[in-house]
C-alpha cells in the first residue's frame, strides 16, 4: 500500500514466515506495486541494506531477546539520520521496548497511541 504512495521508494519487505512473504508478494502483485519481498530473519536476506526508514511490527511472541535483536539489527541498517518505526501494543510490551529503543537510538518519540497501541518514532545517531 504504501508503495503506491511512494511510487520513487524503494521497498524492502521482509518476515522469518514463508506463508507471510508468499500474501505479501500477492498484495504487491495485486495493488500493482515495486517492492522485493524475501524470507528473512532479520536481515540475513539484504546484509549491506541501508535505508533511510524502517517500519517494524516486531513479533512479540517470539520473546524479547528477538524483538530486542531486531532493533538493534534495525539501528545498523539504518543510515545516519535514519528512523525505525515501531509499532506495538502496551500489552505486549510497549513501555519496556520504547526503554530499550532509548538505550539504543539518538532520539525515541511516541508519535501516536490508540487503542492500546503505541507508534514510536527512533531516531539514529548521525555518528552510529
Amino acid at each position: 500500500m504504501l508503495g503506491t504512495v511512494y511510487p520513487r521508494t524503494r521497498w524492502v519487505l521482509l518476515d522469518v514466515n514463508e506463508r507471510a512473504v508468499a500474501l505479501a508478494r500477492e498484495n504487491v502483485q495485486c495493488l500493482g506495486g515495486r517492492a522485493e519481498v524475501f524470507v528473512s530473519d532479520g536481515f540475513a536476506a539484504v546484509p549491506d541494506l541501508a535505508a533511510d526508514a524502517i517500519l517494524l511490527n516486531p513479533p512479540v511472541r517470539a520473546g524479547k531477546a528477538v524483538v530486542w535483536r531486531l532493533f538493534t539489527e534495525s539501528r545498523h541498517h539504518l543510515v545516519p539520520g535514519g528512523a525505525l518505526w515501531v509499532v506495538i501494543q502496551k500489552k505486549q510490551g510497549a513501555p519496556s521496548a520504547k526503554a530499550y529503543l532509548e538505550q539504543q537510538f539518538a532520539s525515541v518519540e511516541t508519535v501516536a497511541r490508540d487503542a492500546g497501541y503505541h507508534v514510536f518514532r527512533c531516531i539514529r545517531a548521525n555518528g552510529g
